[in-house]
């Protein structure tokens, strides 16, 4: 997982941690990334779909350990 996220661009990187792992509202990441929401929601949305894709041969471990639904 964490070898997935340092693949992530950077911008898209801290989106992710800052919405999934900080829980900060998409209006709070774009203050803090000085960018409009609608950005902050595709970086977020971005980062999603590839660590989806990056971690789906690993799916049934990820259930395993609780980390995917």
């Amino acid at each position: 997982i964490e070898a997935a996220l340092a693949r992530l661009p950077a911008r898209r990187r801290l989106a992710f941690h800052l919405r999934v792992g900080e829980g900060l509202s998409h209006a709070e990441v774009a203050r803090v990334l000085d960018t409009t929401i609608a950005t902050t929601r595709i970086y977020v949305c971005k980062a999603r779909a590839q660590l989806a894709r990056e971690l789906a041969p690993h799916r049934d471990l990820l259930q395993a350990l609780g980390v995917s639904s």
